[in-house]
């Protein structure tokens, strides 16, 4: 996390008199704040920040956006994304503008389904200092060559040795967690406004505790297993392709 993004999550913890989860991030993920809706239940936030000086108003998800990242952010029951005027400084932090909105963890999730379709597609051709790229791949590209050989397994006759099982698990690994990963994946704050709620400023905490009264997490917290979630997209494919 840069320092930038410490003074926001810490200006919004100030703003929803909130507390950080953890000391630390490690590796493994934390949403970045529990709150407790008027029901009683604890429910789980992750906070944004959106630069609006910029052309274009995005905020920014993770440096390794991949099929386990939209599991564990499944998990959280809403996300609050404060917009910001330029510069965060510790002088007068927050630099907020006043303006926070709220996002449902179902909705969140819908609004992912666009970065869904890169990580399953790729990227198109492009050019860059006058080299032209053919594109990143994507799950279904990794897909079509794992069925083509899967297939000259099955024509030659006899089926993979251990050591090209060995081989294949690998592969397969690393096209779910490591090739198709989406590198700072941006979100437009535009979406944000078309499915969030704008904060009343006057009241913040106990207006996302209103929100959040409700609306619980897409999915229920579980372990990553990403030899599941591989077969089930693989089968996908498969299904797709067959039609």
């Amino acid at each position: 996390m840069t320092r930038q993004d410490d003074l926001a999550e810490n200006a919004q913890h100030e703003i929803f008199a909130t507390q950080p989860i953890g000391k630390g991030r490690g590796n493994k993920y934390q949403p970045d704040a529990e709150v407790i809706d008027l029901n009683g239940f604890t429910r789980c936030v992750e906070y944004k920040t959106s630069d609006i000086s910029k052309s274009s108003a995005v905020f920014s998800t993770c440096r390794h956006f991949n099929y386990k990242k939209l599991d564990v952010y499944s998990f959280n029951d809403g996300w609050v994304i404060g917009e910001f005027n330029g510069k965060l400084n510790t002088k007068d932090n927050p630099a907020f503008n006043g303006r926070n909105w709220f996002v449902s963890g179902h909705a969140m999730m819908h609004i992912f389904e666009t970065v869904q379709g890169k990580i399953m597609n790729g990227s198109s051709p492009y050019k860059r200092k006058g080299i032209q790229y053919p594109g990143l791949m994507g799950l279904n590209d990794y897909f079509e060559a794992r069925y083509q050989l899967l297939e000259y397994y099955r024509l030659r006759g006899t089926p993979p040795t251990q050591k090209e099982l060995a081989r294949q698990a690998r592969m397969d690994y690393s096209a779910l967690d490591k090739a198709t990963a989406l590198n700072d994946q941006r979100i437009p704050l535009s979406l944000v406004k078309e499915y969030g709620t704008l904060i009343d400023m006057s009241r913040p905490n106990l207006h996302l505790r209103e929100l959040l009264t409700g609306h619980s997490a897409s999915a229920e917290k579980s372990e990553f297993h990403w030899r599941e979630e591989f077969d089930c997209l693989y089968n996908e494919f498969l299904i797709n392709k067959n039609k």
